[in-house]
């Protein structure tokens, strides 16, 4: 008879732990609705690039995804993160990119901050 080994705690999957991973993935998936539905359109419409144009801007982001994804692994297994607060070197990352999409969505999908500093 073979015996299971016994599952600590920390290694068990739960369904909070689940759902913990996948409430994580809501930030990325929201983010790529807007930028794969709405950007071709706001590109090739409102900014008025040539639909090849819009694709050329659109490809060239997922081109800096796939150098930025790789290059940031390697910095943040380096990095040691904040563990005064609590933070990881993973968690940082996470925290400090979650921060950037929000500024980055507003200056694109927002108004302009000038303009609206100014308005009377």
């Amino acid at each position: 008879m073979t015996e299971k080994p016994p599952t600590s705690s920390a290694t068990a999957w739960t369904s909070t732990k689940i759902l913990a991973y996948a409430v994580g993935h809501v930030l990325n998936d929201m983010c790529a609705s807007c930028w794969f539905s709405y950007l071709l359109v706001f590109l090739n419409g409102v900014a008025g690039l040539s639909p090849v144009d819009s694709a050329l801007v659109m490809f060239s982001g997922q081109i800096a995804d796939g150098l930025a994804t790789p290059l940031v692994g390697v910095v943040s297994d380096k990095s040691t993160g904040f563990p005064a607060i609590g933070f990881g070197r993973r968690k940082t990352w996470l925290a400090g990119g979650s921060v950037l999409v929000v500024v980055c969505f507003y200056g694109v999908f927002g108004t302009c901050v000038p303009k609206l500093l100014t308005a009377s």
